[in-house]
């Protein structure tokens, strides 16, 4: 079985999946850093910003008005 990804990379988008609802939700990035266990939130924004092509605190009001 082959998955086209590395388990640090498939973490690191299951990790970016739940931090996007957690911040829809409200949520800080500090408490979503603290919560799925990043370094920081620092890591996060890094992570995120990866992963989305936005920071987090870009992220959310977009995220809740196409809800």
């Amino acid at each position: 079985m082959h998955f086209h990804t590395t388990p640090r990379r498939w973490l690191k988008e299951v990790k970016c999946r739940l931090a996007r609802d957690l911040i829809a939700q409200g949520w800080s990035s500090k408490a979503v850093a603290e919560k799925l266990s990043f370094v920081d939130s620092s890591n996060l924004c890094h992570a995120f910003k990866q992963f989305y092509g936005v920071a987090p605190q870009a992220f959310a009001p977009r995220y809740k008005t196409k809800r």
